[in-house]
């Protein structure tokens, strides 16, 4: 019988007033049934799971995420992810069990007897995937929340208040979603990294990796095969250094659409607590991700009605200059020259030849024995790796020179925040590395050198 006759039959039982209170239950039941046809719904618990084989999926509350299995590319293979719901080409954004495919329809996503979600077959033996976490109780159940954030919650059967125990935002794959805290959490330990696709048929990890590295001022870095292959550099104020200002999208390939840059927010947070950053979009109807490629290519998008398809807004490495230590040690980078790669003022390359050879001193003056040094303000640059850095908040600048000038082993300061140049800096401790020159981006680096180099 079609839907259609069935509200029919419904309507017309309902005008029978000696069976009203039977209609009436009959009509809260078949809207449920519509509601739940249309909409879909939120929620595993121990009665409800998601089937493959019954196309079953769960719909955050309003409606822009989905839940279920789905076959990536060309593959045949079967993966729980996360995708953009009202998008019309199908992006995933999560993936549970992205190292154990099923090889059939016939996966079950549920709750298992531990309480932990599971992905198994439909023979339900051993999970190709779990939370495998530890909980008191197996009173737990899973939700889809409207930010796409999976999260699974446990009820006190005292209060009936639930807590979180486990959400897919702390483990994401290869993407960030507005809303994430993207970082270390010092509190529990955990350091979130994005790792990318094998490919865009294959959702298990490959090469590249992307996340924070905490050591001096933390910084963001892109690891290729566990080896740094681009720095984002540490928080200066706007953005991380060398990467887009996130307030105007100045490096946007699309500049037609770096205008809608507004529409965004930005946080960074570096605290006893953790450090992270976060994004959040002011209008809730715009779509928009971080996502790490299979190429290594990490790069902002966001949907675009009028196109239909992601509109890129930024990229990085966006070329060889972006690339970590593409020139060597004491080098700088420049994207504009024909020679790309020179060396900083008081340094030389060790062989002429070999630019990744490094650069060294042309000649070695002794700290602190009365030679003379001081400071080159080299401008607009991509300032150095910061792993073996020391942030001084208090000192203004001409105070952290002095500082710098106490130690032998410092080369250079740079401010802490560009929009407050006057206070607080961070002090170079050893080698500098990774270093480029721009036109007029960037932020101010002092170079420590002997008395000739401020002379010239």
């Amino acid at each position: 019988m079609s839907l259609s006759k069935i509200l029919s039959l419904i309507i017309h039982a309902s005008m029978d007033t000696k069976r009203t209170l039977f209609s009436n239950a009959i009509v809260l039941f078949m809207a449920s049934i519509l509601f739940a046809s249309c909409c879909g719904i939120d929620i595993i618990n121990q009665t409800h799971f998601i089937s493959d084989s019954k196309n079953e999926s769960l719909i955050s509350s309003i409606g822009n995420f989905k839940l279920g299995f789905f076959s990536p590319g060309n593959s045949p293979s079967r993966y729980v992810g996360i995708w953009f719901n009202k998008v019309s080409k199908q992006t995933v954004v999560w993936v549970a069990n992205r190292e154990i495919p099923l090889n059939k329809s016939a996966g079950i996503f549920k709750i298992a007897a531990d309480g932990n979600l599971a992905v198994v077959d439909s023979k339900g033996r051993t999970p190709l995937w779990s939370t495998n976490i530890s909980m008191p109780n197996a009173n737990s159940s899973a939700k889809l929340l409207p930010s796409g954030n999976l999260v699974l919650v446990v009820k006190n059967n005292s209060d009936n208040s639930e807590s979180i125990v486990w959400q897919s935002f702390d483990y994401p794959t290869d993407t960030i979603l507005p809303g994430m805290r993207f970082g270390l959490n010092r509190e529990t330990g955990l350091n979130q990294f994005l790792t990318s696709w094998k490919s865009s048929d294959d959702p298990a990890p490959g090469d590249f990796s992307f996340g924070l590295n905490p050591n001096g001022s933390p910084q963001y870095f892109l690891y290729r095969n566990l080896a740094p292959y681009w720095r984002g550099g540490p928080w200066n104020g706007r953005s991380l250094s060398g990467t887009p200002d996130i307030s105007t999208g100045v490096k946007s390939n699309r500049p037609d659409f770096s205008n809608e840059a507004g529409f965004l927010n930005y946080s960074f947070v570096s605290n006893k607590q953790g450090t992270y950053i976060t994004f959040y979009l002011r209008n809730t109807s715009v779509f928009s991700s971080m996502v790490l490629e299979p190429t290594g290519i990490v790069k902002r998008v966001t949907w675009r009605e009028d196109s239909q398809d992601w509109a890129l807004f930024w990229l990085e490495p966006d070329g060889s200059c972006d690339v970590y230590a593409n020139c060597g040690s004491y080098s700088i980078c420049n994207f504009n020259n024909a020679i790309k790669c020179s060396c900083l003022p008081g340094f030389e390359p060790l062989s002429p030849h070999d630019w990744h050879s490094r650069c060294v001193e042309k000649r070695k003056f002794q700290c602190g024995k009365g030679a003379g040094e001081g400071f080159l303000k080299i401008a607009n640059v991509k300032i150095p790796d910061a792993t073996r850095t020391r942030a001084y908040t208090n000192l203004s600048l001409k105070e952290c020179e002095m500082e710098c000038l106490r130690s032998c082993n410092c080369s250079g300061y740079a401010s802490l925040d560009i929009n407050n140049e006057g206070q607080g800096c961070l002090a170079w401790y050893g080698e500098l590395n990774d270093m480029q020159q721009y036109t007029d981006e960037g932020q101010d680096f002092h170079l420590r050198v002997e008395a000739g180099e401020l002379g010239k």
